[in-house]
């Protein structure tokens, strides 16, 4: 069976069917594509939470219309193997999906959750998943949790939209899984998660992820990109990530697969997250806090962690001319900062160059006609130690943006 699409040729495919066979009347019909919203009665706000008791008869009418379908299925499909229990476009409300743990758990069948709206929190804890899965283009308009539960077979959550927080926290995956294109308004969680086989992200929206201690053997992150305050699309940064642990996972993974331009952007955010870590003052288990910020914020600065050689260049020469200006103010041998107001303005400004690449050259420093700090030998030691660390930076740089695994 494909775990993509199922009965896409109906409006609402099998309860289409079930409704032109009279298996299930019209009232029952449409209790199960009714939207489970306050409008419809469903449930009602209380201290900004949903309380669904409001609707407990009507809830008990959409179990018994839910388990009259599953029996159907299981009755008629007793001698086959190749089971599908459909349970696409119906709109669930509050509801622990424990209720359905013997369908779960059927080898060799596939549940298909297509087109399916979840309206309150959805609870799939703790379960060992035997079938395969369809969950594309499903929406959870509220909090959704498969903790702890177990994937031993095909999982698809292609196009699906979290509006709330998504919970995989120590979830396994043995087979292929698929979260292509999903939109996180919240926060997408795979601590203690793992997979092993391949699990796909690519072309997803997040507003927040989290993968810290989570181990995946194969992964896809291509064209991932953030949500701001407003869900529109932006590009990935630090804000988009739970801790540096999870940025230093995909940029791992894309490193391994030779991808060092999307590798050096995680890279980056991993640097940055790393640098609130140690800002953070409820954070005891890092020594020597301050020693580790200043180098990193020079980074930052001077060449975005290594991955800038353009702006290190940049910094470079800055740093030449206001060293050139500052030590101007006590030699007046060197080139005025202001070249062209001299009449031979070409030569001036060769000359001034030239001078610019004494100060911040430190080989200079071993070469007695070019030690242009003589007399002023500890400023010019300053001069050589920042140049010499703003080069370095631009070595770096350049290779990271060279390099090929």
């Amino acid at each position: 069976m494909n775990v993509t699409q199922v009965n896409s040729t109906s409006t609402n495919g099998t309860l289409d069917v079930y409704l032109k066979d009279n298996f299930i009347t019209q009232v029952e019909y449409d209790l199960l594509i009714e939207p489970k919203n306050q409008e419809n009665s469903w449930f009602n706000i209380i201290d900004g939470n949903q309380n669904w008791t409001i609707s407990k008869e009507k809830q008990d009418n959409f179990y018994l219309i839910i388990t009259k379908i599953l029996d159907d299925i299981k009755s008629k499909h007793n001698h086959n193997s190749d089971k599908l229990f459909d349970l696409s476009f119906i709109h669930f409300p509050n509801l622990n999906f424990k209720y359905l743990k013997s369908i779960f758990n059927t080898k060799d069948s596939m549940v298909s959750f297509w087109k399916a709206v979840f309206y309150g929190k959805s609870y799939f804890i703790d379960i060992q998943f035997e079938c395969k899965i369809v969950f594309e283009e499903c929406t959870f308009n509220n909090e959704i949790t498969f903790k702890k539960s177990t994937f031993n077979s095909i999982v698809n959550f292609k196009n699906v939209t979290f509006k709330e927080m998504a919970n995989f926290r120590g979830v396994s995956f043995d087979e292929w899984v698929s979260f292509n294109n999903i939109t996180v308004y919240k926060t997408l969680d795979f601590t203690y998660s793992r997979t092993n086989d391949f699990i796909d992200f690519s072309d997803s929206k997040i507003n927040n992820i989290d993968l810290e201690h989570s181990r995946f053997d194969s992964i896809g992150f291509l064209h991932i990109k953030g949500l701001d305050k407003n869900k529109n699309e932006i590009p990935l940064t630090k804000k988009h990530f739970a801790n540096k642990e999870s940025a230093r996972l995909i940029k791992a993974h894309f490193e391994k697969q030779g991808n060092i331009t999307e590798a050096n952007k995680y890279f980056v955010i991993e640097q940055e997250k790393y640098i609130e870590e140690l800002k953070d003052k409820a954070n005891v288990t890092e020594g020597g806090k301050r020693t580790k910020l200043l180098p990193l914020r020079l980074n930052k600065y001077i060449s975005n962690f290594g991955t800038d050689w353009v702006r290190a260049t940049a910094v470079l020469f800055i740093f030449a001319v206001v060293s050139n200006l500052i030590y101007g103010l006590f030699n007046d041998k060197l080139v005025s900062i202001f070249p062209l107001t001299s009449l031979n303005w070409i030569e001036n400004i060769k000359d001034y160059l030239n001078t610019l690449v004494k100060m911040v050259n430190p080989l200079n420093a071993f070469k007695a006609k070019d030690n242009i700090f003589e007399d002023y030998e500890f400023f010019g030691a300053i001069v050589r130690i920042g140049s010499a660390a703003i080069i370095y930076q631009i070595i770096t740089a350049f290779r990271q943006f060279t390099r090929r695994a």
